[in-house]
């Protein structure tokens, strides 16, 4: 895929199994018609501070994803993050909308301690209001998977 701005390519994970783990499931029923929302969980090794994630996504609030068909990312910080003792917090919503299709919004929890760092994430279909607080299951996710990645 292209990325313009070049530099808002998303960061990888890695995929080295010694490196990342990798849950997902899904949530109760969403909107009618529309799936249910999807949470993952990760847990990953990593050498970038979490400060230049976030860095990144406040840099790249809107850029262009283009493939098969051209897409639209907008980023947004959240305001409010849970707490996790003694790590770093941030999250976001990324909204991914092309022509013609009803967008997919995705929340990210992020917390890093040292060179670990976890993610809880919800994707939904449809936008969100991102100066909303995070959905309370993606939270207790975020708490789960943080006293268990993190500890």
């Amino acid at each position: 895929a292209q990325i313009e701005p070049p530099g808002c390519a998303p960061q990888p994970i890695s995929a080295l199994a010694t490196d990342t783990v990798v849950q997902t499931g899904f949530g109760g029923a969403g909107a009618p018609g529309a799936p249910p929302p999807a949470y993952t969980t990760v847990i990953t090794r990593t050498t970038e501070p979490l400060g230049e994630v976030m860095a990144a996504v406040a840099r790249c609030g809107d850029y262009r994803r283009s493939s098969a068909s051209p897409v639209v990312v907008t980023q947004r910080l959240l305001d409010q993050v849970p707490p996790v003792r003694g790590a770093a917090v941030a999250g976001y919503t990324r909204t991914d909308a092309s022509p013609g299709v009803t967008p997919v919004t995705t929340t990210l929890l992020l917390a890093q301690r040292g060179d670990v760092r976890v993610y809880a994430t919800r994707r939904t279909v449809g936008d969100i209001d991102p100066t909303a607080a995070a959905d309370p299951a993606l939270v207790t996710l975020f708490q789960a998977v943080a006293a268990v990645g993190l500890r």
